[in-house]
């Protein structure tokens, strides 16, 4: 019969029936490294780990608990604004986004909260939607400060707008931006482009998964990124786009 070491289980000296230790599964890739997050009940022969669900027995071998599936929630917005201070349609016809486009993507102006200089400000929103439906806000303050609707879904900005040949690009004013430039047919990723040594890096793309429930049909698109003045170094425009082609037929295909 295997023994826990097989599993990669150290007990590191204790003994007892129901002893504590590391993970060997999530614990090198946290930030508390030496937490002892595994349960093992040294008589059954079990295990569990409270932070990744990683379990098993000496019996059966790993085995995973399946994950509860998630419940996300929908920011309240307004869909048809005309509120946008003089000051903000300024703003971005300084940047050459028209009134117009704003209206149509349904842009708004309000105050939210902002966990990096924990305060209240004043932002402009961008409405992440599929048809009618509000999945996700962007809220960006003047000074750059950025955040999603908390607890919301993440999703491309401007699924509405998926048609044949796709633009990808980086943002969403690069996306208000090429719309004024009279290519709608453009979506924008919604945390920007990871680099290559970014932590759980597939699980950047999982948007694109989510998104095979609505307008946006792998099956049906022919992909021309745009991110290349953000691509990440060492990353070449053939495989970004490679990347988000396996991520959307993988979501597709679920």
């Amino acid at each position: 019969m295997k023994t826990l070491e097989d599993f990669g289980i150290d007990l590191r000296g204790r003994s007892g029936v129901e002893v504590k230790t590391t993970c060997p599964k999530c614990s090198p890739s946290r930030k508390k490294k030496n937490y002892p997050c595994l349960s093992v009940n040294t008589e059954k022969g079990l295990w569990n780990c409270h932070h990744c669900g990683w379990g098993g027995s000496l019996g059966h071998g790993e085995e995973r608990r399946p994950e509860a599936p998630k419940i996300y929630r929908k920011p309240e917005y307004v869909v048809n604004r005309t509120d946008l201070p003089q000051a903000v349609v300024d703003y971005f016809a300084g940047r050459g986004i028209s009134q117009a486009t704003l209206l149509r993507n349904c842009i708004g102006y309000g105050s939210q909260y902002f966990p990096q200089v924990e305060e209240e400000r004043t932002c402009v929103m961008f409405p992440y939607l599929d048809g009618d439906e509000v999945i996700n806000v962007k809220y960006r303050t003047g000074d750059k400060l950025f955040r999603l609707a908390s607890g919301a879904r993440r999703v491309l900005y401007g699924l509405n707008d998926v048609d044949g040949v796709l633009i990808w690009v980086e943002g969403e004013m690069d996306k208000l931006s090429v719309e004024e430039g009279g290519f709608k047919n453009c979506v924008s990723v919604p945390d920007g482009a990871p680099t290559p040594d970014t932590k759980n890096y597939d699980s950047k793309f999982d948007f694109l998964g989510r998104a095979s429930g609505s307008s946006c049909a792998a099956s049906r698109l022919e992909f021309r990124s745009v991110l290349a003045r953000e691509l990440p170094c060492g990353l070449s425009q053939r495989e970004a786009d490679g990347e988000v082609h396996r991520q959307a037929v993988r979501g597709g295909a679920e």
